[in-house]
């Protein structure tokens, strides 16, 4: 049967590594070396007058205006708008070019706006 991998000898007791390695590795590591920004000269984070700023800009009122109506738009002229005057209709029989009987019987008395009507329980 095949040997399994456990049962080979890599390392030989009291050496340091392989058994097939001449001696240990030699590896360096250099000192940090110094950062240039760090000889630039900065104001410290007590330096700054914030004011009335925020996280989300400046808290202030808006700084800014609208111009007044300009002089050459020339006014709308005095007309009769939309309810001014009956329109005509064939729901009261009163259309002038249609003759079609009414629909809703004509009524002379107008309706209360505030009378409410109880209901029975």
């Amino acid at each position: 049967p095949t040997p399994a991998p456990h049962d080979y000898q890599v390392t030989a007791a009291g050496e340091f590594g392989r058994v097939d390695q001449p001696k240990a590795p030699k590896f360096t590591m250099r000192s940090k070396i110094k950062d240039p920004a760090d000889r630039e000269v900065r104001p410290g984070a007590t330096a700054y007058s914030l004011g009335k700023a925020s996280h989300r800009g400046l808290m202030t009122a808006p700084s800014w205006s609208m111009a007044p109506r300009g002089s050459g738009i020339p006014k709308p002229p005095q007309q009769p708008g939309p309810g001014e005057y009956m329109q005509p209709s064939t729901l009261y029989g009163s259309h002038p070019c249609l003759v079609v009987p009414g629909r809703v019987p004509k009524t002379t008395s107008s309706r209360d706006p505030f009378k409410v009507e109880e209901r029975p329980d």
